[in-house]
């Protein structure tokens, strides 16, 4: 029977870090999605646009997850990029 794994994602636009993690703790995939700002009116979906499909990764593990756990928004977010920041909880 193959383990149960779990996974932790700490999303922000600069740098979204995701940990694959068995039953023992061991590491089983570790992964920094970074984004760069663009100059134009669609930066927030266009940087949104390529952590989802970065992401996809994770679709490899869907029938062995039991928990993923996404950290939420820091308390040092404020205005617009906490608004921002919703978007990818």
């Amino acid at each position: 029977m193959s383990k149960n794994l779990f996974c932790g994602i700490d999303p922000s636009f600069s740098g979204t870090a995701i940990t694959i993690l068995d039953q023992e703790f061991n590491i089983i995939e570790q992964k920094l999605i970074s984004t760069k700002k663009h100059n134009d009116v669609y930066d927030i979906e266009k940087r949104m646009l390529h952590i989802v499909d970065e992401l996809k990764f994770l679709l490899k593990y869907k029938d062995r997850l039991q928990l993923t756990i996404i950290e939420g928004i820091s308390y040092g977010s404020s205005g617009e990029s906490s608004v921002q920041l919703a978007a990818l909880n």
